[in-house]
């Protein structure tokens, strides 16, 4: 978003159906990935590896998909009514301070559901190779 801000799309008349539509189809992507991972985290719980690890597992799973859902129908529609212009005849030139604060909660949730993400490749490599009796070093 800040790209297309630094390139002047901001004054497009479709800015807000434009950007809404992007971070639409990118959010429905992020459900469905989302959804995998929470499948794949419970089926592997259940699998081979010890309760507490599996708990662990599943509500790593679950968080990442709660900050998809809540980036899906919460966020980015506040984002899209606040991008929307609706005096036609007038050109907006600035971001408005709300829309700044958004997209600094948008990627921080981001951010957090990346380092969830990585927690969880890492744990279930570690119990893989518990489970296997791989060296890890």
């Amino acid at each position: 978003m800040p790209t297309l801000y630094a390139a002047g799309m901001m004054t497009s008349p479709n800015f807000a159906t434009a950007g809404y539509s992007m971070f639409w189809i990118f959010n429905r992507i992020e459900i469905l990935w989302a959804a995998l991972v929470l499948t794949g985290a419970i089926g592997w719980s259940w699998y081979n590896c010890p309760k507490s690890i599996g708990v662990k597992a599943i509500v790593m799973a679950i968080a990442m998909m709660t900050i998809v859902i809540a980036s899906a129908y919460w966020i980015t529609p506040l984002m899209g009514a606040l991008s929307l212009n609706l005096n036609g005849l007038e050109t907006v030139e600035t971001v408005p301070a709300a829309m700044n604060w958004m997209h600094g909660g948008y990627f921080g949730l981001e951010c957090l559901k990346l380092s969830l993400g990585l927690g969880l490749g890492i744990m279930c490599c570690q119990q893989e190779a518990i489970a296997q009796d791989i060296p890890m070093s």
